[in-house]
């Protein structure tokens, strides 16, 4: 594998891991707690998806806490753009 297919391979699978928010454990506690993950309570409010998600990679190098904790996005909600 050459080294652009090593670093894209690296890239989605860091992009899956952030985007599934982080381990099962959090997700068992969040679901318990009847709470829903950032990503998940911005679909239910924005339109059918988010255009751009800054700072998505803001925390990668931590290990098991793949994201910071804020999702600033650029979304449209009732057809209007909005960040």
């Amino acid at each position: 594998m050459n080294k652009q297919a090593e670093w894209k391979t690296g890239y989605q699978e860091k992009k899956a891991a952030i985007l599934k928010g982080g381990a099962e454990k959090y997700h068992e506690k969040n679901m318990k707690k009847g709470k829903l993950f950032v990503r998940e309570r911005l679909q239910l409010l924005f339109d059918d998806h988010l255009l751009a998600e800054d700072g998505m990679f803001a925390n990668v190098m931590a290990g098991d806490l793949p994201a910071d904790g804020s999702s600033p996005v650029l979304a449209r909600s009732t057809g209007r753009r909005c960040a």
